[in-house]
């Protein structure tokens, strides 16, 4: 195993790395996390970060940011679209409580074909009653026979009233987004696998 995020990573006001994702795409790998800033509370500000690897994940290079600091930037998830070759990441930003990490205030996407330069978007309108549901955490998924990306949801948390994971999915590459029909009730931060 070997180190990605270290102690000479704490910068801007970071304390703790949180909820990574990982994703490999043309010999790279990107690793995503929550920075978490000035403390390691849920719900605390923090950016989301991330290194490139080349070799493996021996070394993983400078620390970069994908977003600003001052925001509350929650629960990177990352896909890689090999029809593409564009890395797909989704998160979350701000809070509508004070109390409370989820719902969040929105949700957005950031599209690269390198790993450096990113396009955002807002894609909060595509979760309809769910906008400001957390991503993940964890990774998106690819579907090559289908070729449709999906990402999942949770909106709230299982113990809480309306606790509830959902599907995010595109089939045009991330272009636009379908919001599964199913909600699964009393559950919370989810992953997607294949199941043949």
């Amino acid at each position: 195993s070997y180190t990605v995020f270290d102690y000479n990573d704490y910068t801007d006001n970071i304390a703790c790395f949180r909820i990574p994702s990982i994703v490999s795409y043309n010999n790279t790998l990107l690793a995503f996390a929550e920075a978490r800033q000035f403390n390691c509370d849920d719900c605390g500000f923090s950016r989301i970060v991330y290194k490139s690897s080349t070799d493996r994940g021996r070394t993983g290079g400078t620390l970069l940011f994908l977003t600003q600091s001052g925001l509350r930037a929650k629960n990177p998830t990352v896909v890689y679209d090999p029809s593409t070759q564009q890395i797909l990441l989704h998160y979350a930003i701000g809070y509508t409580s004070s109390a409370q990490c989820c719902p969040a205030e929105s949700n957005w996407q950031a599209i690269s074909s390198n790993g450096k330069d990113w396009i955002y978007k807002n894609i909060s309108a595509y979760l309809h009653t769910f906008v400001g549901s957390l991503p993940g955490p964890g990774n998106g998924y690819y579907d090559i026979q289908t070729r449709r990306i999906l990402f999942p949801y949770h909106y709230k948390t299982a113990s809480r009233l309306n606790g509830q994971a959902i599907v995010l999915y595109s089939e045009d590459n991330g272009s636009t987004y379908t919001r599964g029909e199913t909600q699964f009730d009393g559950t919370d931060e989810a992953s997607i696998t294949q199941w043949n």
